[in-house]
């Protein structure tokens, strides 16, 4: 083959290549340049700022809640409740006694002691019917009422016929549900019962895992009620950099754990870093803090000590 018909083929690869690294560049600085992250000032109020510090949204607020991924982020002023989108501009009235954060497009506001749901223009969709109402979440929210709990759908229409004691929206395609006898379990989005409600305590599905206890000892179960870590630890924490830290020998004090031993397992349920620390944090950024005979110290995810 003539080497030099292949020539603007391999150039035009090139450019394409080029061209698409460029793209991603351009849409990583954009994501990046578009997050705001709050901040409270001398006055003790609350605004945003960009990823670089810059002042975006003044400090003006009592309380506000993070934008995280979506538009609009909620505020609360004089103990009343609204949204702002990322410029500050007001969307939503600030005149809600409560507000969930946006989710799928809708925000759970409450108004005379009754919450309802807007979308993102302040338009209200769902009517102030419900007691309690949870964030929407793979198409549907849990909400309360007549000392029930159901779920409904995105036109506020029940979408499950059975009615709970307690229940959270769906994550992972399970949602959490309380019994009459004050147990918990699963159901699918059939509102069929998946993991029986045998729990003494449990959490939303994350990442496809859970945490469950019966009677003082906690682990983790799969969304087919498997246990991936034996419910054999006086205490766990949910999975932060692929890791868990879990805890024997201690007790709760309050919300705190004190006493035993700590490490961490993986999301196969293995002891990766042994129960050897007298005190621990989650991992982030790759790295945890740990207490060992008086001495704080930083440990890799290898648990080596990070000098």
């Amino acid at each position: 083959m003539d080497r030099t018909a292949q020539q603007p083929r391999v150039f035009l690869q090139r450019s394409i290549t080029t061209i698409m690294v460029l793209l991603l560049a351009c849409f990583a600085f954009t994501q990046t340049s578009n997050s705001l992250v709050k901040f409270k000032g001398g006055n003790n109020k609350y605004g945003f700022k960009d990823a670089n510090g810059n002042e975006v949204i003044p400090a003006k607020y009592d309380q506000v809640d993070e934008f995280y991924d979506q538009n609009l982020a909620s505020v609360q002023l004089n103990n009343k409740w609204g949204y702002i989108d990322k410029t500050g501009k007001l969307v939503i009235p600030i005149k809600y006694e409560s507000a969930t954060g946006i989710s799928e497009g809708l925000a759970g506001i409450k108004l005379n002691g009754k919450f309802g749901y807007a979308d993102e223009t302040g338009k209200l969709v769902i009517d102030h019917t419900y007691s309690r109402a949870d964030k929407f979440s793979e198409g549907m929210a849990s909400v309360e009422l007549n000392e029930r709990f159901i779920f409904i759908d995105k036109t506020g229409k029940q979408a499950i016929t059975s009615t709970y004691s307690k229940a959270e929206s769906f994550h992972s395609g399970r949602a959490l549900i309380v019994s009459s006898n004050e147990k918990y379990g699963y159901i699918d989005k059939t509102g069929k019962e998946v993991i029986p409600a045998k729990f003494d305590f449990a959490i939303s599905f994350q990442d496809s895992l859970a945490i469950v206890s019966i009677g003082d000892k906690y682990g983790f179960i799969d969304i087919n009620g498997n246990e991936v870590a034996p419910l054999k630890y006086d205490y766990v924490y949910e999975f932060k950099d692929g890791l868990a830290r879990v805890n024997v020998g201690g007790k709760l004090d309050g919300i705190r754990m004190t006493g035993g031993k700590w490490g961490f397992i993986n999301k196969l349920g293995m002891e990766v870093i042994p129960l050897i620390y007298d005190d621990a944090t989650s991992f982030k950024n790759g790295k945890a803090n740990v207490m060992q005979n008086d001495r704080s110290f930083y440990i890799d995810k290898t648990g080596a000590e990070i000098k």
